[in-house]
């Protein structure tokens, strides 16, 4: 065999097995994928309405009374949150009140009661209770 014939052999066998791989390579699918950056814009809610309930027989409270629970409105209405959690200071400690339900709603406003979680949790102090914190997240 002449040495063309034999390169001749040789290119076309690499071209066999070139076009069986590219085959076998144009029998894989990928499903259709997206990817992009966008933006929006993030806004808080309006806390309204409030009101605060009492339990009596707390000694750590100068007035003998300690906050039971709290309730006040979030707004809009047409954004509904999740993991809603009220925290009242009173002095310089934080109180807990983080078990929060859906009591209500109106066209605007959506209704939330709060009060103290499970476990040893204690009620905030009326006396020297003096901020009421908000968290939500939709």
């Amino acid at each position: 065999m002449s040495m063309l014939s034999r390169r001749l052999l040789l290119w076309g066998g690499a071209a066999a097995v070139a076009s069986a791989g590219f085959a076998f390579m144009a029998t894989n699918s990928v499903p259709t994928t997206y990817a992009g950056q966008g933006q929006g814009t993030i806004s808080g809610y309006a806390v309204s309405n409030v009101h605060y309930s009492d339990a009596t027989g707390d000694p750590a409270s100068p007035s003998g009374w300690a906050i039971n629970g709290v309730t006040f409105d979030l707004a809009p209405a047409g954004a509904p949150a999740i993991n809603v959690h009220a925290y009242i200071q009173a002095g310089s400690q934080w109180f807990d009140y983080s078990s929060c339900t859906v009591t209500g709603a109106g066209s605007v406003y959506t209704q939330y009661s709060c009060s103290r979680g499970s476990g040893s949790n204690p009620e905030a102090p009326e006396g020297p209770a003096n901020t009421l914190e908000v968290t939500a997240a939709q």
